[in-house]
């Protein structure tokens, strides 16, 4: 990639509101994951990043805050599911949710807008085991 193809993806998701981004996974059976070049553009993006779970929770909308807590419990065979998690925000109603998953994924767990939220959870890791809420 030519440093002006980098520029213009960079102004792009700048521009982009995130929920827009992921608009496509909304009611499929398949959940967004970010590799390491899109993780550095929403990391570049965003005015914000917030990775202290109580400061996380503090900035989220109720139905958001429900979901992080489910997602706080998550776990498999070999332990919590999610190592951490990172809120990026471009503005208040534009933000999205990155829980970093103990297979090595960064997994989309919410988007919102000021029309909504968009919300996820695995069932399964990258090894295909599963994930679950309980004990």
């Amino acid at each position: 990639m030519n440093i002006q193809e980098v520029r213009n993806k960079l102004l792009s998701a700048r521009e982009t509101p995130f929920r827009n981004v992921f608009s496509s996974y909304v009611g499929s059976d398949f959940l967004p994951t970010l590799d390491d070049q899109e993780s550095a553009f929403i990391f570049v993006a965003s005015k914000e990043k917030i990775v202290e779970p109580t400061e996380i929770m503090r900035r989220l909308s109720q139905g958001c805050r429900n979901h992080f807590e489910a997602l706080l419990k998550m776990k498999t065979v070999h332990g919590f599911f999610f190592d951490h998690f990172a809120l990026f925000l471009k503005l208040h109603d534009d933000g999205l949710l990155i829980g970093f998953g103990a297979d090595e994924m960064y997994y989309v767990v919410a988007t919102w807008d000021q029309d909504g939220h968009d919300l996820w959870k695995p069932v399964r890791d990258l090894y295909k085991r599963p994930v679950t809420t309980s004990g």
